[in-house]
């Protein structure tokens, strides 16, 4: 059998995956069929060391317990990967990393003790965890200052919603080899809350720790974790007079990291962190950073070149890759030359990325909206109030395309509709003689959240309905050959790294 047999479903799902129904729309079909939309013909994707890092990193699963996927079987050390929205996060750090709130260190030193003494623990501390370190602010019992992000379990922490804990860490696929774990501070019980600013954006950890397991995790625990938490960040947000500096000789504990991200501070590695991440790692020539920006984008800022840097992802990424497509000047550009790229590398016939957009009339009344225009309908709390008043729309939208040509925007919908419904996209194969295709595969590699936009002016009077669009959607990318041939799941994790790149570059504004 061509293709690949089994399937692994996933554990945690994208944002914004949104369900469209099959009858949205009716399929286009050319006279000469490109690809058969029989059911037959396709099977689900399995999920692959790229995908699961990504869902892994998007905030949405409390990571607390994750079985381990078939595709990392074997695995005893997971490196916690960067977080989906890696850029804004980084942006949040910088700005909270060298706060004069920092400087008061008997008001934390006081918290971690009295952590230590409620929870019976060996250790407690807090942390900030930016591209390359967790940095620790303070401390007690855990014995460094600062470690690599790859050990860190405060970088599992940031990544995971509410909280995460761990029993024994010794028996974790996860934690099972890491040197934390194994070697001092030998921790084995770890229960840690992230600290989340005002956006959403996890800048750190606050952790207890014990280098003897235990039974289980205690849900009072977590609570007064969390309530710690959130104390921390009130503090850290509030407005408060510069703290004095230590007398001479003297240096306060919470200072960690500060002469390197001091707010005047112009250090390689402020600089570093500042405009963001690596295109390659050759530490003998000059490498080009993305900007780190809060900006409708992110774009390659290339009159800033250092000499080397660590890039987290590195090891399912190919950076080559990326630095071709961070020069590009907008998406289009680029997704034209990822599909030149993929189609000379793993031999495909057709290559091609498209926009999918669904929109839908509605109506909202008695509530009185946000003010701004376009408003996330799975955080608005009234969201069963929205009316639906009227039939989809769906358009498909060509952004790159290489190889063949004689295709448009309306190619093939049905079947570019049901792959984006899946999980992780389908791989094709046909028999037919008749079809264009007869093998490859189509995946979605962003999806957009559903959101409300007012059609109109929004008026006080809440007796008056309000119309509204419900506008969601995403980006696929589809890899094709005229004849029939195998894809490995090698192949098809390449290509899901390099479409993730165009996301990481362009898409997660």
């Amino acid at each position: 059998m061509h293709g690949i047999s089994q399937s692994v479903p996933g554990t945690m799902r994208l944002p914004g995956s949104n369900r469209i129904p099959a009858n949205a729309f009716k399929a286009h079909r050319d006279e000469q069929p490109t690809i058969s939309t029989s059911s037959r013909n396709v099977m689900p994707i399995p999920l692959t060391k790229e995908m699961f890092f990504e869902e892994y990193g998007t905030g949405r699963a409390n990571l607390s317990v994750v079985e381990c996927p078939e595709c990392m079987k074997g695995t005893t050390f997971l490196k916690a990967p960067e977080a989906y929205n890696e850029a804004k996060r980084l942006n949040a750090v910088e700005r909270y990393i060298s706060l004069p709130q920092w400087e008061n260190s008997g008001r934390f030193n006081f918290l971690l003790k009295k952590m230590q003494s409620i929870f019976n623990t060996s250790g407690a501390s807090i942390s900030i965890v930016n591209a390359r370190y967790q940095l620790v602010k303070y401390q007690q019992g855990l014995g460094f200052t600062k470690c690599a992000r790859q050990i860190s379990l405060d970088a599992h922490a940031i990544l995971s919603s509410q909280f995460f804990a761990l029993a024994d860490a010794s028996k974790d696929w996860r934690t099972e080899s890491n040197p934390l774990v194994k070697s001092l501070p030998y921790i084995k019980y770890y229960v840690s809350v992230p600290l989340v600013t005002k956006q959403n954006n996890a800048i750190g950890a606050l952790a207890i720790f014990d280098s003897f397991p235990r039974e289980g995790i205690n849900e009072n625990t977590v609570l007064i974790l969390n309530q710690m938490a959130n104390e921390i960040m009130q503090y850290l947000e509030e407005e408060m007079k510069p703290i004095p500096k230590a007398k001479k000789g003297e240096q306060p504990t919470g200072t960690v990291g500060a002469r390197t991200f001091g707010p005047n501070g112009t250090s390689k590695l402020a600089l570093m962190e500042k405009f963001g991440r690596a295109t390659s790692w050759d530490p003998s020539s000059s490498i080009i950073f993305e900007k780190d920006g809060s900006g409708s984008s992110y774009q390659n800022h290339t009159q800033l070149r250092f000499s080397r840097y660590y890039h987290p992802y590195d090891d399912i990424i190919d950076l080559g890759v990326w630095k071709q497509v961070m020069s590009c000047r907008n998406f289009r550009v680029a997704s034209n030359l990822l599909s030149r790229i993929l189609m000379d590398r793993l031999a495909f016939h057709c290559v091609y990325i498209l926009q999918l957009q669904v929109s839908r009339p509605g109506r909202i009344q008695g509530v009185r909206l946000p003010r701004e225009r376009e408003i996330n309908l799975d955080t608005f709390k009234h969201e069963s109030k929205v009316e639906v008043c009227g039939d989809e729309s769906v358009r498909f939208k060509l952004l790159g395309i290489q190889g063949l040509y004689d295709i448009d925007s309306n190619w093939e919908q049905q079947f570019h509709f049901n792959a984006f419904n899946t999980d992780h996209g389908v791989i094709y194969q046909s028999s037919d003689s008749k079809m264009t295709f007869r093998s490859g595969l189509c995946m979605p590699l962003f999806r957009l959240p559903e959101k409300m936009v007012k059609r109109d002016k929004v008026s006080s009077n809440t007796s008056r309905p309000t119309e509204l669009y419900l506008r969601h959607g995403g980006y696929l990318i589809g890899c094709f050959s005229t004849n029939n041939r195998d894809i490995t799941e090698a192949e098809i994790g390449y290509i899901y790294g390099c479409a993730s790149i165009l996301r990481r570059l362009y898409l997660m504004n």
